[in-house]
């Protein structure tokens, strides 16, 4: 697998990223192992878990078994630490995390429990979760920064953050010099392929920020052709389809059919080289229940696509009466 730059870190990580929010939920700990090293085993560097701090009546326990997975996994196979790139979510509720406490305290308990279940003494990327309820954003970057500076973490990162709101903290951090976000993940995918997504990634590509394209195969829509076969559950089902209302999903997935064909891939393949062949991203984050599904995802950096499949593709997912837009196009305008 090959690496990519993330942002201006100079850091190399794979370009494919291996996300575990499903550990502990649709994924025991075995079947996660088993993720790990085939992961591990195609060259992949890159683990991103997902955890809240502490668990509360809104988010389980079991939330936090992505860490633990990965930290006992790790350490029982004795993987040297600098061969990992290890990265985690902190969410914070509300203003006043749990009613008690400082924000400083909160942030860094969160960190400090993410280490324990890592079971390391640093974490490469630590990323704050988009909320319209986050305390004042000159508080969170001055914690954070906080964090790098006693060597608890490497880099700082924005996850769902709208265009808008990451200008913003990039501004705040070069007025109070104090450390800036070095990456941003948000939804990227054929499906997720809107205006708002694009300021994203052009926000990304002129100031030098990692992205992470989160639910590249668009929740599980793009991972069949056949809409009654993707393998998701009934609610989950519906609440893609009214995300994604706009679109021509059914005849988005005949297109990919059609190409995947003509290229000997699978539709999932082709929807995520898709994404891959973007400039400004840095690496999908894959989400994956089993080994099965994973291997084939994995050998999708050696795949290419014509300039003329990212043109049919990108009209293929034009809502009609929009104007195609291509984020190839737009970063090199």
């Amino acid at each position: 697998m090959n690496q990519r730059v993330l942002g201006r870190t100079g850091l190399r990580v794979s370009e494919l990223c291996l996300g575990t929010l499903n550990f502990g939920w649709s994924v025991g700990e075995k079947q996660a192992w088993a993720l790990l090293d085939a992961y591990r085993a195609a060259g992949g560097n890159f683990i991103q878990a997902s955890a809240v701090c502490e668990p509360d009546d809104a988010i389980p326990a079991v939330a936090e078994a992505s860490e633990e997975f990965v930290g006992r996994w790790w350490r029982d196979r004795m993987i040297p630490r600098e061969e990992l790139f290890l990265a985690t979510r902190i969410v914070i509720h509300n203003a006043r995390p749990h009613g008690a406490g400082t924000l400083e305290s909160y942030i860094r308990r969160c960190c400090e429990s993410s280490l324990g279940r890592f079971r390391t003494n640093h974490l490469d990327l630590i990323m704050i979760e988009w909320s319209e309820n986050l305390p004042l954003m000159d508080d969170v970057l001055f914690v954070l920064s906080r964090l790098k500076r006693a060597g608890l973490v490497r880099y700082l990162g924005a996850s769902g953050f709208p265009a808008w709101r990451l200008m913003e903290s990039l501004h705040r951090s070069a007025q109070r010099d104090v450390d800036r976000f070095e990456v941003l993940q948000a939804d990227f995918s054929l499906l997720a392929n809107s205006r708002s997504e694009l300021e994203q990634l052009r926000l990304c590509h002129d100031y030098r920020l990692g992205f992470l394209a989160r639910s590249p195969l668009a929740g599980g829509l793009l991972a069949s052709a056949d809409s009654g076969r993707h393998g998701l559950s009934t609610t989950r089902a519906r609440r893609l389809q009214r995300q994604f209302a706009g679109v021509d999903v059914g005849g988005l997935r005949a297109g990919l059919t059609e190409i995947a064909a003509r290229h000997q891939l699978t539709l999932p393949q082709t929807a995520l080289a898709w994404v891959l062949a973007d400039p400004a991203v840095t690496a999908p984050v894959l989400g994956v229940s089993s080994v099965e599904h994973l291997e084939p995802l994995l050998r999708v950096p050696a795949v290419g696509l014509t300039s003329a499949d990212f043109s049919s593709l990108n009209a293929d997912e034009t809502p009609a009466g929009s104007e195609p837009v291509s984020t190839l196009n737009l970063i090199h305008s």
